[in-house]
């Protein structure tokens, strides 16, 4: 059987305070995180619409609610 063997990390020994973060310097990368952040913000817009349109049509339906009950009591 072959003797396995454990690599040793290189950076095991190096301080935390020397590493610090780096810039994204691949442009496929910026271009997709630019491009997840623009859906992101679609979506975001979209769900504001959609959400605007559901609170108008439950305050209408609370309103015919409100009206259909005056009108059997009225």
């Amino acid at each position: 059987m072959a003797k396995e063997t454990k690599k040793k990390n290189p950076f095991e020994d190096q301080d935390e305070s020397k590493w610090h973060p780096a810039e994204i310097r691949r442009r496929d990368i910026q271009r997709l995180l630019e491009n997840t952040k623009k859906l992101a913000e679609s979506y975001s817009s979209f769900l504001q619409i959609k959400r605007e349109g559901w609170e108008k049509m439950l305050e209408s339906k609370e309103r015919d609610a409100e009206r259909k009950m005056k009108e059997r009591n009225g």
